[in-house]
């Protein structure tokens, strides 16, 4: 199925389109760990990731283990295109905090998913 392949490939091209140098005045930002904006990115991720996974499975009929590599790459991607979004802000910045919030969710995600999945080890 060639929508198998191309998704993710434009997906990938789609964040990196958005992407521009660091502004220098955006390099020094206090942004902290513990902020109600963590818990959104974390609980987003977290969300988008089971959510796709869910249609792609069902809706879709792809394989559980073929959907968590998409599941896992449109979240990343919504994460990386919303940071170069706050990018483009007068004030705004990338904030490698929220990335990681953003990692934290979708591996969480990811251990609830494979949970689920039966693993045969006998192939």
């Amino acid at each position: 199925m060639k929508f198998k392949i191309y998704f993710p490939i434009t997906l990938f091209l789609i964040s990196f389109s958005f992407s521009e140098t660091v502004k220098q005045d955006s390099i020094i930002v206090r942004d902290k760990w513990l902020a109600f904006d963590k818990v959104q990115h974390f609980t987003y991720s977290f969300l988008w990731t089971l959510s796709s996974q869910y249609i792609l499975v069902n809706n879709m009929n792809f394989d559980e283990r073929d959907a968590i590599h998409y599941s896992v790459m449109s979240s990343a991607s919504a994460g990386v295109m919303k940071e170069l979004y706050d990018m483009q802000k007068p004030r705004g910045y990338l904030s490698k905090k929220d990335l990681f919030a953003n990692s934290l969710g979708i591996l969480l995600a990811c251990l609830v998913i494979q949970d689920n999945i039966k693993i045969d080890f006998r192939h």
